[in-house]
């Protein structure tokens, strides 16, 4: 998320989806990563900074604006036997 605006009554965020080429507006009940993440809501809160609540397969993630993505996982290195 880099940023919240307000366009009325309605706030709208500004994201870039990992899998996307580009920055966009989103509103509530918009969906990103090709319909897989849902924006649930926007938080605004006097004073502090907003937060967006996505939702992926049922779980919830609140991200505050300008957050920096999580690294992704990454892979186990399996370990070698150790000969006897």
């Amino acid at each position: 998320m880099s940023g919240v605006v307000q366009v009325g009554n309605e706030p709208q965020a500004i994201v870039k989806a990992p899998n996307e080429a580009t920055s966009r507006y989103v509103k509530v009940g918009q969906r990103l990563s090709n319909g897989q993440v849902l924006v649930k809501r926007i938080e605004m809160g006097e004073g502090s900074e907003p937060i967006v609540v996505l939702e992926e397969n049922g779980v919830e993630v609140s991200k505050l604006v300008g957050e920096r993505p999580a690294a992704p996982a990454q892979p186990a290195t399996p370990t070698a036997a150790i000969p006897a």
